[in-house]
């Protein structure tokens, strides 16, 4: 299939330039080997500040009694925890997959063949523009 641009990686910047190069009339097509949203929304970023936030709760939540607020011994679940951590990533994976409207997005390696061919699995990409975006 032939595109205008073909984007390797779907983290912030590879998504971002998707939907630009959508907005201007091009034909795109973003490539992923692993899932939308690359190391800050998967492994990074989300993950850690969402922990922190429940760190950050926990703590406040033992220091109520300084603040004229009675609470019994507070326990973190560290199950719930996870849970709200791992349903949030996939609420924002889902919300970045639904604004790809209008752009092909494959779950596949990429590899440069040449200056304008991409090969995913056994299928050729030819693109007017390459963009690697993997971080």
């Amino acid at each position: 299939m032939d595109y205008d641009l073909a984007i390797i990686g779907a983290g912030w910047a590879g998504f971002n330039a998707a939907l630009r190069a959508r907005s201007k009339g091009l034909k795109v097509v973003l490539i992923e080997k692993e899932r939308i949203g690359g190391t800050c929304l998967n492994r990074g970023c989300i993950p850690t500040k969402t922990l922190l936030q429940s760190a950050k709760i926990y703590t406040l939540t033992k220091k109520s009694k300084m603040f004229g607020i009675e609470t019994t011994a507070p326990q973190p679940n560290l199950r719930e925890i996870q849970e709200r951590k791992d349903k949030i990533i996939q609420q924002l994976r889902q919300n970045m997959e639904s604004m790809l409207k209008g752009i092909d997005f494959l779950h596949l390696e990429a590899r440069i063949l040449s200056r304008d061919t991409l090969e995913t699995g056994q299928e050729k990409i030819k693109a007017k523009f390459i963009l690697i975006a993997t971080g």
